[in-house]
């Protein structure tokens, strides 16, 4: 029997409504808050991009799957598919706020990649 999905742990529709999606400030803090249940070798408190970064330093055999997540075609496909596929699942908000967190993880990637070439 499958399990029941807890709706406390999602955000409203209200808590996402149009101003909050405009604050780059909420959008910032949500992204934040995804951070790897591990360390590093002398980084105890790194994030997940920072992981990310060091992952791609550290291990070459790594940086081909890592670039797949860096290209534009990607991203343009999930967005694609947040639009056709939950459309009638989701508000136009909320699929509005997946499609910037999408965007700006990916730029965080980038970033973190970038800084350690």
């Amino acid at each position: 029997m499958p399990q029941k999905i807890s709706h406390q742990t999602r955000n409203s529709e209200k808590d996402i409504a149009p101003a909050e999606i405009a604050l780059s400030g909420f959008l910032e803090n949500y992204i934040n808050k995804c951070t790897p249940p591990m360390g590093w070798d002398k980084a105890k408190q790194i994030d997940f991009f920072e992981l990310i970064g060091l992952i791609w330093e550290s291990l070459e055999p790594c940086r081909q799957n890592i670039g797949k997540l860096l290209l534009t075609k990607p991203l343009e496909k999930s967005i694609e598919c947040i639009d056709k596929e939950f459309k009638n699942l989701m508000s136009a908000n909320r699929r509005e706020l997946i499609k910037r967190c999408l965007r700006k993880r990916q730029e965080l990637l980038i970033e973190a990649v970038t800084l350690v070439k």
